[in-house]
């Protein structure tokens, strides 16, 4: 310590040493806090679209199963929690580098950054930020479904016994659906067949159906449920990937999933 000391006032006596002017450190503590702000607005991007991941599915489907947890596990989007996570470490690391970053302990400055990016992040998510972000993601990078499990996806599984889609006309004891792959279904209604409130049975409308395959082609409905969101974009989304991009998907989700017993 002594000898640092002794070696600075050396510097400053040599003249070698000029004081930097005001502007440059008002600008670098500007740039500082505008790169931290950059960064915690996407973070709270990333945690809104895990907010409408992770909301958007119908966990009480799962009840027939007994087991949320499984469940849990299978859905919950990893690939974007690596994300937010990523950006934390990236503000925790900008915010330590600050005027006053020094002041603050790893730990007060982690939970600080923490309970600003959750709060944003909801805020965000309140604002359809994640919706938006996550429909993009899906529209222009095929590769995404691969590692982003949705509501469509949960709900294109006839096999296990979800089904949705939109209807395209009906009968007295029939509808007829088309799912999001642009297969066409009769889907089988009697006396045991319920029908959700908000659920409408009619031309254009979305639908969820839980229910078991009687043939091919037919799939006879033990409850509908209505869809949520715009069916016709999550449609046209869906079709614009290709066949082996959505089959690859399609598969590696189907064989993590039982069949429900009705």
């Amino acid at each position: 310590m002594k000898n640092l000391i002794q070696e600075t006032v050396k510097q400053l006596k040599s003249g070698n040493v000029h004081p930097l002017p005001k502007w440059k450190f008002v600008l670098k503590s500007l740039l500082t806090w505008f790169l931290a702000g950059i960064i915690g607005f996407f973070s709270a991007v990333g945690l809104a679209v895990i907010l409408f991941l992770v909301t958007q599915f119908d966990w009480n489907v799962y009840e027939k199963i007994g087991n949320r947890i499984f469940f849990g596990f299978i859905f919950f989007p990893y690939f974007w929690m690596i994300i937010v996570l990523l950006f934390i470490f990236g503000i925790y690391e900008v915010v330590r580098r600050t005027k006053s970053g020094y002041k603050y302990s790893w730990k007060k400055i982690v939970l600080i950054v923490l309970g600003v990016s959750l709060g944003m992040g909801i805020l965000a998510h309140l604002a359809n930020f994640g919706e938006v972000t996550n429909n993009a993601a899906r529209r222009n990078f095929p590769m995404y479904r691969n590692f982003v499990h949705t509501m469509e996806d949960q709900w294109s599984q006839p096999e296990k016994g979800f089904l949705a889609g939109e209807i395209v006309s009906k009968n007295n004891n029939s509808i007829f659906l088309e799912d999001f792959d642009g297969k066409k279904w009769e889907i089988i209604l009697d006396k045991n067949t319920i029908v959700m409130p908000m659920a409408k049975i009619e031309e254009e409308a979305g639908v969820k159906i839980i229910g078991k395959i009687i043939s091919e082609g037919k799939f006879l409905a033990r409850q509908i449920r209505p869809w949520r969101g715009n069916m016709l974009q999550r449609k046209f989304e869906k079709n614009n990937f290709t066949g082996e991009m959505r089959m690859r998907n399609k598969n590696n989700f189907e064989n993590k999933l039982p069949n429900i017993t009705l």
